[in-house]
């Protein structure tokens, strides 16, 4: 396991690196176990920084002698609260295999799991998939992408880490020592599928409702120790609508990816993917939309899409929707 180098490759590193790369016979070379974190290989928790690296055909990094090239990339986030490192790109979800044919490179991370036992929270994760943005922007050249069209999906818990890359603060750092962090780690567009957008809308004395919540997002044994601001706090719908707060000037387009017939009432929702988070999200964007987001691309090209269609045609529409973000 070894990461890519960051400028200047020595020859040792690029033999590393081609000796992590494969071909396959619908895909571009691919490499498995990357790593974009800054712990030691002894550090307990330098897994959870790999990350596996996809490319269409015709591209490749510019260290294994291809031309500099700079592709639209697709980070894409996994739910639940375990890391599961692909085999090849045949183990790529449907969509990523989908977008790998339509000239996307595809980058699949792992991240921190969450120790509801220590009262962690989502945030120990949000903070390495940011770094793993940085580290696809500040390598750019060598990865042949292009920095100002980074693609953030999630599914479930996931996609509510990609409300939060694009929606809250970012977490660059223009005075640290590492020039890494200096990057931006907001996604340029979000495609979350099913994430909750608004934590006051759960029905928590109903114990349908999943207790996780409570541990995951908050860090709290129950949900009585969780206030009402902070939960508020905690909300993409919150985010979305207030930018300065977040120093945001910008807002990303979005496809939001959501089972249309099943929405609930907000103080009555028991399911965490509930239809109602995207229908929420889209009417809130449309408020922002007749306010200082008027002529941003965010009021024209944001859209809701229905996740009960096949899957086959949700995910042609999603890299339908993609494609033309990427190449306008």
């Amino acid at each position: 396991m070894a990461s890519l180098p960051k400028r200047g490759p020595s020859l040792a590193a690029v033999a590393l690196l081609l000796a992590l790369g494969a071909s396959a016979s619908a895909t571009g070379p691919f490499y498995l176990g990357l790593n974009y974190g800054n712990k030691p290989p002894t550090d307990p928790l330098y897994l959870d920084n790999q990350f596996d690296l996809f490319y269409p055909n015709g591209v490749c990094p510019v260290m294994q002698g291809c031309r500099p090239s700079s592709n639209p990339v697709v980070v894409l986030l996994h739910g639940g609260n375990t890391n599961n490192p692909l085999v090849g790109p045949g183990a790529l979800s449907p969509l990523g295999q989908l977008l790998l044919t339509k000239g996307f490179v595809v980058v699949v991370p792992s991240f921190h799991e969450v120790d509801y036992d220590l009262g962690e929270s989502y945030l120990s994760a949000t903070q390495d998939i940011a770094r793993l943005i940085q580290y696809v922007r500040f390598n750019r050249v060598e990865l042949s992408i292009d920095p100002a069209r980074v693609f953030c999906f999630g599914h479930s818990s996931g996609a509510f880490q990609a409300y939060h890359l694009g929606l809250n603060a970012d977490f660059a750092q223009p005075a640290a020592l590492d020039p890494l962090e200096h990057e931006s780690s907001r996604p340029d567009f979000l495609i979350p599928w099913g994430g909750a957008t608004d934590w006051g809308c759960f029905d928590y004395a109903n114990p349908a409702t999943n207790p996780i919540i409570s541990f995951l997002i908050f860090g709290a044994t129950s949900m009585s120790e969780v206030s009402q601001d902070e939960i508020m706090l905690a909300s993409a719908a919150y985010w979305l609508q207030n930018p300065d707060l977040y120093d945001r000037t910008t807002t990303p387009p979005m496809c939001l990816v959501y089972n249309l017939e099943d929405q609930g009432e907000c103080g009555s929702i028991l399911n965490v993917h509930d239809g109602y988070f995207g229908t929420l999200m889209l009417m809130l964007l449309g408020r922002a939309c007749g306010g200082p987001l008027l002529d941003q691309p965010t009021c024209t090209e944001s859209v809701l899409l229905d996740a009960l269609l096949h899957s086959d045609v949700v995910n042609a529409q999603i890299a339908d929707w993609m494609v033309a973000r990427a190449w306008p």
